[in-house]
């Protein structure tokens, strides 16, 4: 974690003096408390500051955290970290065993939580063939590459992004017509990067 320390600044001139001092992060970044010196920590939810900066629309970024002092020096340390990614989701299977062939389609509400993603791994079942995947906007393109146990499904976006991500895959596993108990495994999400 990369630490900050908030620089010293006050007005001049004044005898005694209140205020808050916001931090605001992006969505990519982990911020945590250091070391704090007359700082009472306050509630971010309905925090409305005075001035407005360009970057920072109240209505959409909330602070991740927010002090008031009412007297000086005060002091913050800020430890700040880049979020890890995560992945997680659910997925709806459709399968029809057919003489020979087994079809499958597969629909996953995939949640992109942490920092913004570009890539996202699927690890298909052995014998696997894809038919058609789609992400309807944020599906850039796609490829497959080998891999023991099945091949690798790699899902370009569009841009970099985090949140909820559907996928659409229809694909089909050759069988023999005299097999009676076919195993069955199903597309699954392994990675985002």
């Amino acid at each position: 974690a990369e630490v900050l320390k908030l620089p010293d600044f006050a007005p001049q001139g004044v005898t005694r003096e209140t205020g808050r001092v916001a931090v605001y992060a992006g969505n990519q970044f982990a911020v945590t408390s250091g070391v704090i010196s007359s700082l009472a920590q306050i509630e971010t939810k309905n925090l409305i500051l005075p001035v407005h900066y360009e970057n920072i629309d109240p209505k959409q970024q909330q602070p991740v955290v927010a002090y008031r002092y009412t007297t000086r020096p005060f002091q913050l340390q800020l430890l700040v970290r880049r979020q890890q990614p995560a992945l997680t989701g659910t997925a709806e299977h459709a399968v029809t065993i057919g003489t020979r062939k087994i079809r499958m389609h597969s629909q996953l509400d995939l949640k992109l939580a942490g920092a913004p993603k570009s890539t996202i791994t699927l690890k298909l079942p052995p014998g696997y063939l894809l038919l058609n995947a789609v992400a309807a906007p944020e599906l850039n393109d796609w490829s497959t590459t080998s891999a023991e146990n099945g091949d690798l499904l790699h899902l370009e976006l569009t841009s970099p992004q985090t949140g909820h991500v559907m996928l659409d895959l229809t694909g089909v596993i050759p069988r023999e017509p005299g097999e009676l108990q076919p195993s069955l495994q199903l597309p699954l999400a392994i990675a985002a990067d």
